[in-house]
């Protein structure tokens, strides 16, 4: 009995382990699917003109209709290039692309798209030359454009063919006025694209020093369209500064790169209240997250310590009047001009004699035990110096 409840249990688990299999095996396969389904909805731009489908035909009063989707024409678009040939009964094959002909593009042309569903480039066609595929027209862009749902629109131009309508409503000639129904239409989807979303990757942080205060870390912002795809190198983002009074100062314009504007050099004025930084492109906005601001010195906010002070001049103190020291009896020579009065010339000679009394008299004797020879000589010329002063002050006087 022992035995069959283990086989049964052993049974019972192989079977539970094989569904579980199964089970991954059937989840895995549908998300791949999925993947495969939700990436190709995100192929914009890619696609084909289809012989199957009746809307490929583009049409010039010059040289009637031109396909192209024919057989063996082969019209694939690219995200930035189409390649193939369309067909005229009337002027024969044109090539939308150098590669077409694996000549190695010895004369380089091809129709290119901007990966929004604007055309421009040459095609090319032995009988009727080249055909330019974004002409314009007393400043007026009358090039071929794809829209969203892959019809095209707009016109082509070549010397020899004269204008080529790629849609009727370019000239209001479809069968609701009385004209025939024509126009050019691809798997691919083109669309213009628009900023919608707007991220903050990167949030800004002040610098700890300085009224002009610099980001330490700058702001990094993403940008995004509407089906959540990067917008096109250069997008431009501009910052700007909302709530407090400060002022925002550096490159306040970036344009992105992948899909991302990294800022540098961002820096503000002494924001004495809470502020944050908006961003902008196009229509669409977003805000940083908000600044905090302190009472330190300069304003400040949070981690927002202000520059040193500016310098101020502080007035000198007046210094300290002392008396000059001089022998009993004597008087200084403010003393002897209290009222301001100058000095006459006897009175300055007998002040400086007293000076040199007192310094003469002040100086050790050039004959005391402790004395070195040099000292006794060096004191001895100064004695000597100080009489020579002396007698000449006398004469003077």
């Amino acid at each position: 009995m022992q035995n069959n409840k283990k086989l049964i249990s052993k049974k019972v688990l192989s079977l539970v382990l094989i569904f579980f299999i199964i089970v991954g095996f059937i989840i895995i396969i549908n998300f791949s699917v999925t993947k495969y389904f939700l990436l190709s909805l995100l192929n914009w731009g890619t696609g084909e003109i289809s012989t199957e489908n009746p809307n490929h035909y583009a049409y010039s009063e010059n040289v009637g209709w031109i396909d192209f989707g024919p057989t063996g024409g082969n019209v694939q678009l690219l995200d930035d290039q189409i390649l193939g040939y369309a067909y005229s009964e009337n002027t024969g094959w044109i090539s939308l692309n150098c590669a077409n002909d694996n000549n190695n593009c010895a004369i380089n042309y091809k129709v290119t798209s901007d990966g929004q569903g604007n055309l421009s480039g040459y095609a090319y066609g032995e009988n009727v030359g080249w055909i330019d595929f974004g002409p314009t027209y007393n400043g007026t862009d009358y090039g071929v454009k794809i829209d969203s749902d892959g019809n095209f629109s707009g016109y082509a131009w070549g010397e020899n063919v004269g204008w080529i309508s790629f849609n009727c409503t370019n000239t209001n000639s479809c069968a609701d006025n009385g004209g025939v129904d024509y126009k050019v239409v691809t798997s691919g989807q083109y669309y213009a694209q628009v900023a919608t979303t707007i991220t903050v990757q990167t949030q800004p942080q002040l610098l700890l020093t300085g009224c002009y205060q610099k980001f330490e870390t700058q702001p990094v912002v993403s940008v995004k369209d509407q089906y959540g795809v990067n917008m096109p190198d250069g997008t431009n983002v501009t910052a700007s500064i909302s709530g407090g009074k400060g002022t925002l100062m550096g490159t306040l314009t970036v344009g992105t790169i992948n899909g991302i504007a990294t800022f540098e050099g961002l820096r503000c004025d002494n924001p004495p209240d809470p502020f944050v930084l908006v961003f902008t492109s196009g229509s669409s906005s977003v805000n940083s997250e908000v600044i905090k601001t302190s009472t330190i010195v300069c304003g400040g906010g949070s981690g927002y310590v202000s520059a040193p002070t500016t310098t101020t001049e502080i007035e000198p103190e007046t210094p300290t009047k002392t008396k000059p020291v001089v022998e009993p009896g004597t008087k200084t020579p403010a003393e002897n001009n209290e009222i301001g009065q100058k000095m006459t010339s006897s009175e300055i000679v007998n002040y400086v004699k007293e000076k040199i009394n007192f310094i003469k008299f002040s100086m050790p004797s050039a004959t005391t035990p402790q004395s070195s020879p040099f000292r006794i000589a060096t004191t001895s010329i100064l004695h000597k110096m100080l009489d020579a002063l002396r007698s000449l002050l006398n004469f003077a006087k």
